[in-house]
């Protein structure tokens, strides 16, 4: 993805050359807050690996993500300033932090993958000034979820940037096809969607995969992985869920089944299905 002083540099001509740093969604955030948010997501990924965590550090970052966390909170209907804050406590206090961590790190994600649905929507009916804005917001909010496709990178491809390349082209053509909306924008938009959707599907088989590695040896170990995969079904859920509510619900049962009863076998199979076209591997 965008090196950070790059990144850094983009973001503020953007700032200078959009005539103001709002998105283009209707009580609209501003681009300097995605940003913030993005950046915050990104060091607390850094911090929650160390080998002594700093949780201190953590909660002032997880402050820079509030205000992007509560409008998609009220947005949304969910409940992530209170998920994330009540991990976050427990983290600190020492309950089950491993575990905890993930509610943090991949419910940021999800806030982050529907912040990017929420600009593309209104993208798609914004005068071009608006569009260009929105755009301008989804590239911050790949940003923020920019190690997750490293990650899958490295587990599934051999640290090809596959995805990550493939998300970067994805933005590419999103900030190309702003000035000119209309199906441009829509068939940009798809890219960036399917590159998500990928991404996130590999990422839940490959903690049910861990599961299966480990679930005879190491169940701590399973609980961190189960929750990591329950969280990033959340991000490819709702396609899956609109495409056929019974894929949905049999994937729902996987995920909330005993370790023992877990198949990746299974999982891909209807991962497959309710994500057609896309390449799982």
């Amino acid at each position: 993805m965008l090196s950070r002083s790059v990144f850094a540099a983009v973001g503020t001509v953007l700032s200078v050359a959009l005539g103001g740093m709002d998105c283009a969604g209707a009580a609209p955030i501003s681009l300097a807050q995605v940003k913030a948010f993005a950046e915050a997501e990104v060091r607390i990924e850094w911090l929650r690996r160390r080998k002594t965590v700093d949780w201190a550090a953590i909660r002032s970052d997880y402050e820079q993500t509030l205000a992007i966390v509560n409008a998609v909170d009220a947005r949304e209907q969910t409940r992530y300033a209170a998920e994330l804050a009540e991990a976050l406590d427990k983290c600190e206090a020492g309950t089950a932090p491993k575990v905890n961590q993930q509610v943090l790190a991949k419910g940021l994600q999800h806030v982050a993958v529907l912040g990017i649905k929420h600009e593309l929507d209104a993208a798609l009916t914004a005068p071009a000034p608006g569009r260009r804005k929105g755009v301008a917001c989804v590239a911050a909010f790949v940003e923020g979820i920019s190690p997750t496709f490293s990650r899958r990178d490295a587990d599934y491809f051999g640290g090809k940037k596959i995805l990550e390349r493939a998300a970067d082209d994805a933005v590419a053509q999103l900030q190309a096809a702003a000035g000119e909306g209309g199906i441009a924008l829509s068939a940009a938009r798809r890219v960036l969607e399917d590159v998500i959707a990928r991404t996130y599907a590999l990422s839940v088989l490959y903690e049910v995969s861990e599961i299966e590695k480990y679930r005879d040896t190491d169940p701590a170990k399973c609980a961190v992985k189960l929750k990591e995969a329950q969280i990033f079904y959340r991000i490819i859920g709702p396609r899956i869920q609109r495409r056929s509510p019974a894929l949905d619900t049999k994937i729902l049962a996987i995920l909330n089944a005993a370790y023992r009863n877990m198949s990746v076998a299974d999982l891909e199979r209807l991962l497959r299905a309710g994500l057609p076209g896309i390449h799982l591997k």
